[in-house]
């Protein structure tokens, strides 16, 4: 696929073009169509449509991805902009490209992890996930190839998704048939050897004509090729299949780098009404939380995740044992008041499964620790391997970690936030 970038402005349209093959993008071309303001308004509007006219004309694109307009306090600008947006449109819509629009935060999302990333962030990303030996000049080039970066991995997510999801209701009727089926053979059996006892004069036998249907979970564990990981997400290649996961930045930072192949990741896949979704973890005890979490009452599966994100599960459960409010408080969208009741509820959970203490490493339901222990030799791996999975040096990742914690970063979500904010200052 070959999707054409826009950055619109009046006086400078930047522009690219990149190609996509599976996971990877390549970039083809990028340039600028720059126009003086001692022109007249349509002839700079007639520039930029030539302009992006030869680009679509050359490269034979057949996507468009372009920026939506920011108003802001600046009206006139913004005026400017949709001047120039619509000459690049009218151009893509004479040559029949389909059209995706995005904001300057979803393009800094999709391309750096992070809405809130500076043009040096943008730019870095760029180079490293396109491959070029340079960085691509000026800005407006960098904004373009962006948004045409942003655009390839949403389609590129949507169409997993879309065929993951086919393939995991498929395998949830298969599996409810073959359940059933098995249910059936159960029950027949047990009336028949009923039957047989009754025609002999025996006692019927000691089990129930009822066969007791059990729990069948029906994915546990993916391996294939790693296709995306962001930091609450991952795609994983199965068979042709790229199957999505939910996950937390902990599972996230564990992961190797993209492309590596045979990857496992064990999972958890909840069916709601109007969607399947799968989760995934690096640990079983990681996995044993999260069922634990989404059990309680006004929890979901992204709170489940804005936990483990903050706190390994051993971790937790020194909190959850000192009912410390303070630390578990900290989680994204946790306050005080659901804070204390997580507590409760989870001192409730922890002390009726033992095999989850034993996860979790709790020798006793009612066991006490003097202190938690200090988890930020474990942020600082973490979060340096989830910034070696987007392309940074080791020495970059040292250097911009370096301080995290006398900042309050003491989270690896926080920690990669602060890494990526130094990285974009210089450091």
């Amino acid at each position: 696929m070959i999707i054409l970038g826009i950055d619109p402005g009046l006086a400078n349209t930047g522009w690219g073009v990149v190609e996509t093959r599976g996971s990877v993008c390549r970039a083809r071309a990028y340039g600028c169509v720059s126009t003086s303001s001692s022109e007249s308004i349509d002839r700079r509007l007639g520039k930029i449509y030539e302009g992006i006219s030869k680009a679509i004309e050359t490269y034979a694109p057949s996507q468009l991805a372009i920026e939506k307009i920011f108003f802001g306090e600046n009206s006139r600008s913004a005026l400017a902009t949709a001047h120039a947006r619509g000459a690049a449109l009218v151009a893509a819509a004479e040559a029949g490209l389909e059209l995706g629009e995005y904001t300057p935060m979803q393009i800094k999302q999709a391309v750096v992890g992070t809405g809130s990333a500076d043009k040096r962030q943008v730019i870095f990303m760029v180079r490293n996930i396109l491959a070029l030996d340079h960085d691509p000049r000026p800005d407006h080039c960098a904004d373009a190839l962006a948004a045409a970066i942003c655009h390839a991995n949403l389609t590129r997510t949507q169409r997993l998704t879309r065929e993951g999801a086919a393939v995991q209701v498929f395998e949830q009727k298969r599996a409810q048939e073959e359940l059933d089926a098995a249910t059936a053979r159960s029950v027949t059996a047990a009336a028949t050897a009923a039957r047989l006892a009754g025609a002999r004069g025996e006692a019927s036998p000691p089990w129930s004509c009822q066969a007791e249907q059990e729990e069948h979970p029906m994915i546990v564990q993916l391996t294939g090729t790693l296709v995306e990981v962001l930091p609450s997400h991952v795609v994983i290649d199965v068979g042709g299949v790229g199957y999505e996961l939910g996950v937390s930045a902990t599972t996230a930072a564990s992961l190797p780098a993209v492309g590596e192949a045979g990857v496992t990741v064990l999972t958890r896949m909840l069916v709601k009404e109007n969607a399947v979704e799968l989760y995934g973890f690096a640990t079983r005890e990681e996995r044993a939380v999260f069922d634990k979490l989404v059990a309680v009452s006004g929890v979901g599966p992204k709170l489940a995740l804005a936990v483990l994100s903050t706190f390994s599960p051993a971790t937790l459960a020194t909190i959850v044992t000192l009912q410390d409010e303070g630390r578990m408080a900290q989680v994204p969208g946790v306050g005080r008041k659901k804070a204390q009741r997580l507590l409760v509820e989870l001192q409730d959970v922890f002390a009726k499964d033992a095999t989850l203490r034993g996860l979790v490493g709790m020798s006793e339901p009612a066991a006490r620790q003097s202190k938690v222990p200090d988890t930020s030799q474990s942020v600082t791996e973490e979060a340096t391997a989830a910034l070696l999975s987007m392309g940074f040096s080791p020495q970059e990742a040292e250097l911009a970690l370096d301080g995290h914690e006398e900042a309050g970063a003491v989270t690896v979500e926080k920690a990669i936030q602060f890494a990526l904010k130094r990285i974009g200052g210089n450091l």
